[in-house]
């Protein structure tokens, strides 16, 4: 098992990549990279295979449930992966994880319905929401300091190749063995995963959480989140802004009643604005939303307007990821806090700016241009999301620190499921699905006229992310004791 280096943990040390393998590190390193590589990978494969799904089975006004469905799921299996842990211990739920992800898939790969296949997407979006809020648990308790910035740096590497594999992945699949094989390869990626777990993961049940998983508070959020994406199958404006308003109140509820409880879900501080724990959520939802969007109908824009098959487009598309990862990894020795503070905001500010430059590229039928685009929306990603992550889990009091670090994948699985309904919302009412489409399931003459305002929109969605991350504080020690301090200078 792992042990603590003072020199890889130590406040200002510089951490090689070979460090994360030394000093029995290395199974537990595989194992996370496989954790996230298996969402990774099944992330790009979907992605591009969903318009030919549509094609064959139907389903393109429900398609935004593809993701939808799987992140609020992910949103109810990460929410309570923390509590599962405790009570299952570390390697049991990686067990259960992976039969669920075992279900889902077979479940989606069989699928003769797209209402079928959103459901398997639910269950495997349960299963991979404890997988990450999981790996997030152990990456906070077993890598320290700048340790865990170059291993947050290394899943990034994961990404990369993910986006690279994905796309070829998807394509060899539904080539030869058609888009169904896409979703029961995860049969070999969990028995993987359960092999490897058993002995790189620690069991740790902890007796002393007596708390139980709350059952009703947890339905409550999911509903209103759940209410919310229904919004995307309506087109009149007073229906959707009734849905949406009493779905709103009744999360609002949801959080008053959970700050008020013994065995909360979230963080006191989640929602504030003061300090780094609730700005850096803040700022999160504000780029997932329209990031959100943007996973739905990305890969059926570019085919649509370019003609490519769905590997091809799948490949543009996944320019962000390789992008993203990339720009994360030759970051990741980054070691100042007033560094990294820099490069957080000079990462969300480069998303935010990304999306007028893929409206000008659609606008103009300009490949060249949308892919300058998605690669600056990833090296915007790859410049922040790190640095916010490690700043909203060194923030965090350690009482709070596993409830901060596992709520992390569920808030950014909630704000993406928002923001594929809202995408769904701007796409039936601009008229996205209309005339006839010669490739693709949209027309490349309504999609060049549809697409720059839709991406417009994302960016007016993501603005406030730049404002909020000039609020960003250099240190969050005053606002804790000293036994919950913050680390030094990183």
């Amino acid at each position: 098992m792992m042990v603590d280096s003072s020199a890889a943990n130590g406040a200002n040390a510089h951490v090689k990549l070979i460090d994360l393998f030394t000093e029995g590190r290395a199974l537990l390193t595989l194992t996370l990279i496989l954790s996230v590589g298996s969402h990774a990978t099944n992330l790009f494969v979907t992605r591009t295979v969903l318009p030919t799904i549509v094609a064959d089975i139907g389903g393109k006004e429900l398609m935004y449930w593809a993701l939808a469905l799987f992140q609020i799921a992910a949103i109810v299996g990460g929410m309570g992966s923390a509590q599962i842990k405790a009570k299952l211990g570390g390697r049991h739920t990686v067990y259960f994880a992976s039969g669920l992800l075992v279900v889902g898939s077979c479940f989606a790969g069989f699928a003769n319905h797209f209402v079928f296949l959103v459901i398997g997407r639910g269950i495997q979006g349960f299963a991979e929401g404890m997988l990450i809020s999981l790996a997030y648990i152990i990456l906070s308790e077993s890598y320290k300091n700048n340790l865990m910035t170059r291993m947050i740096g290394l899943l990034g590497i994961v990404w990369a190749v993910a986006s690279l594999v994905g796309p070829l992945v998807a394509g060899a699949l539904e080539a030869n063995f058609g888009w169904r094989s896409a979703f029961l390869v995860n049969l070999a990626i969990a028995a993987t995963l359960v092999i490897q777990s058993r002995f790189s993961v620690k069991q740790q049940i902890d007796r002393s959480n007596t708390k139980s998983i709350p059952l009703l508070r947890l339905s409550i959020f999911v509903f209103a989140i759940t209410g919310i994406c229904l919004t995307g199958q309506l087109t009149q404006p007073t229906h959707i802004a009734t849905v949406i308003a009493i779905s709103v109140a009744i999360l609002l509820f949801a959080v008053k009643s959970d700050r008020q409880a013994n065995n909360r879900l979230l963080p006191k501080s989640m929602f504030g604005f003061s300090g780094s724990v609730g700005l850096g959520v803040w700022i999160s939802i504000f780029i997932s939303v329209p990031l959100g969007g943007h996973a739905v109908y990305a890969v059926a824009l570019i085919q649509g307007i370019w003609e490519l098959n769905p590997m091809n487009a799948g490949y543009v598309a996944s320019i962000l990821a390789a992008s993203w990862s990339f720009v994360a990894w030759g970051l990741s020795g980054v070691t100042t806090l007033k560094n990294q503070l820099f490069c957080i905001r000079l990462g969300i500010s480069m998303i935010c700016l990304s999306f007028p430059l893929i409206a000008i590229g659609m606008a103009n039928s300009d490949l060249a241009i949308v892919a300058l685009g998605l690669a600056l929306t990833g090296a915007g990603l790859g410049t922040a999301t790190m640095f916010l992550d490690k700043k909203i889990m060194q923030a965090a009091p350690n009482p709070e620190k596993d409830r901060t670090t596992s709520m992390l994948p569920p808030i950014d699985s909630a704000a993406s499921a928002i923001g594929a309904a809202f995408g769904s919302i701007l796409a039936l009412s601009f008229g996205l699905f209309g005339g006839s489409p010669e490739f693709g399931i949209i027309d490349a003459q309504i999609a060049i006229q549809v697409a720059p305002t839709l991406y417009l929109v994302f960016f007016l969605v993501s603005l406030p992310a730049m404002i909020l991350s000039l609020l960003l504080p250099l240190d969050d020690s005053a606002l804790h004791t000293k036994q919950d301090v913050v680390a030094g200078p990183l």
